[in-house]
This record gives C-alpha cells, structure tokens and sequence, in this order.
C-alpha cells in the first residue's frame, strides 16, 4: 500500500500528504529562508515537499564549477586585454618602422638616380674624349700622309 501511495507521489515518509491543525500556523509562520543548515525555512520546507532539494548537492557543485569557470574566463579576458594593449603599443612603433623603411627607399632612389646620372655625364665625356681621340687620330693621319706625300715629291726632285 505504501508502494502504491508512493508511486502516486504521497510522501508518507514526511507526512507531507496531510497538513494537520496547527501545521497550517507553525508554515505561516516560518522564515522564508533557514538561516543555517539545521533550520527549515519555509523554501526549504516546499523544497522538500516538491522534492528539489535531492537536487542541492548538484547544484552546488555546479555553482563551483561556474565559479571556477568564470574565474579562468576572467583570467582569459585580462590576458586578452593585456595583448590588445601590448599590441597596440607596438603599433606605433610598426608604423615608425615603416616610415623609417619608406624614407630609407626613398634615399636609396635619390642615390641611384644621383650615381646614374654620374654615369650619363660620364659616358658623355667619355663619348666626347672618344670624338676628340678619333679626330686627332684622323688629323694625324693627315699629317702624316701629306709628310709622306711631301717626302716623295722631295725625293723626286733630288
């Protein structure tokens, strides 16, 4: 019979399934919460009458474990916040690099045309000095074939 009225969801355990005079009183006038385990407020008492107080234990343990998780979510976040931070001081000094990098380009084709026009200027002398060389060359030649001539006319009237 107990089984049966149990399986019903009589709690004959605790008397829950019958209020009797004087209980209706001693409820009304407990604390809403017990103020320490040894107590029984009027939560723990519908706790125990619904039978969610089975599920306290879990509970607990899972409150532990949110707690221990948000710890390590609070650990994660102030280091993600340290690497913005640590990120954002290095990107100042990033774009100093570039800017640094950029100029140094910059100074390098300065250099480069600099040396290329030494070339031009370069190879245009030597261009000149090359038509100044060819044409003393031919001069020479001139010279030298009117001394021949001369010497040959020379040598006929001897």
């Amino acid at each position: 019979m107990c089984e049966l009225l149990s399986s019903k969801g009589i709690d004959l355990e605790h008397n829950r399934f019958l209020i009797l005079q004087g209980e209706v009183e001693q409820i009304s006038l407990m604390k809403a919460k017990a103020q320490n385990e040894n107590e029984t407020g009027l939560l723990e008492y519908l706790e125990d009458i619904i039978g969610s107080n089975k599920h306290v234990g879990r509970i607990t343990e899972l409150e532990k474990e949110l707690e221990v998780k948000d710890d390590e979510r609070r650990e994660k976040l102030s280091r993600v916040n340290a690497s913005k931070h640590e990120l954002q001081s290095l990107e100042s000094e990033k774009n100093t690099a570039i800017e640094y990098l950029k100029k140094e380009r910059n100074l390098m084709l300065l250099r480069n045309m600099d040396l290329f026009c030494e070339l031009g200027d370069g190879v245009a002398k030597l261009n000149n000095s090359i038509t100044a060389i060819e044409a003393k060359k031919a001069t020479a030649r001139e010279v030298k074939d009117n001394k021949k001539k001369l010497m040959e006319e020379n040598q006929g009237l001897v």
